[in-house]
């Protein structure tokens, strides 16, 4: 996870995978020790999970898929496949696996925070 794939706002977790709230403080230290892997030790990407997404407010659809608004997300084996379709953006289809890419989709789309 680099500090460019980041914004304020945007849940990630620590060093434990305890929740934290992204802070400009938090992007510029991430930004400080990027590596080409993205990993910095101490902040990680926490992956989409079904107690995630009750939290961002999506609803299960008939014990098969997670909706909010027109973003539906399907599991699969690791991760979800997002779809979206508007008639603003057309079709989207795409793997997700982390809440802050997540967040950062819909943000994008809406103009509002998940």
């Amino acid at each position: 996870m680099k500090a460019n794939e980041l914004r304020v706002g945007n849940i990630i977790g620590d060093q434990y995978l305890n929740e934290v709230i992204v802070t400009p403080e938090m992007i510029a230290e991430i930004a400080s020790r990027d590596t080409p892997t993205g990993e910095d030790g101490v902040y990680r990407p926490l992956l989409i999970t079904e107690e995630r997404l009750v939290k961002l407010k999506f609803a299960e659809v008939y014990g098969v898929f997670w909706q909010r608004g027109c973003v539906i997300l399907v599991p699969r084996d690791y991760g979800y496949d997002v779809c979206i379709n508007t008639s603003e953006h057309g079709n989207i289809n795409r793997a997700i696996y982390n809440i802050h890419d997540l967040q950062n989709l819909y943000r994008g789309l809406y103009g509002e925070e998940l």
